[in-house]
């Protein structure tokens, strides 16, 4: 899975939540996307149902689950997506799990 964001807190009284983005893409939260959400031994399936930024941030809420009470629900989570479903990056551009155990080298040749 790909970690995608990370859910913040509930916004305003209609189901929102505030989302802390880990990605570039802004397709990732596009309606009809589906994202599991996950905190813990806790996960779930969740839809899209809409998604708008806000001050750094997303707004997003889910199909199926309108109200306050469910975003408290949610708050603390992290949203992942299968790395398959991922888009992939830029010719250039790489994802971070792609990188790890890399050796870097600067301009001279000497171990970054």
């Amino acid at each position: 899975m790909l970690l995608v964001g990370v859910v913040r807190r509930p916004h305003g009284l209609e189901g929102e939540v505030s989302v802390e983005p880990f990605t570039d893409v802004p397709g990732r939260f596009a309606p009809g996307v589906r994202v599991e959400w996950r905190r813990g031994e806790e996960a779930k399936m969740l839809t899209v149902r809409s998604a708008r930024p806000h001050g750094g941030r997303l707004l997003i809420s889910f199909e199926g689950f309108p109200g306050v009470d469910f975003a408290r629900t949610l708050s603390g989570g992290e949203l992942a997506v299968p790395d398959e479903d991922a888009s992939p990056p830029p010719p250039g551009w790489y994802m971070s799990h792609q990188v790890e155990g890399w050796r870097c080298e600067d301009s001279h040749g000497r171990l970054a």
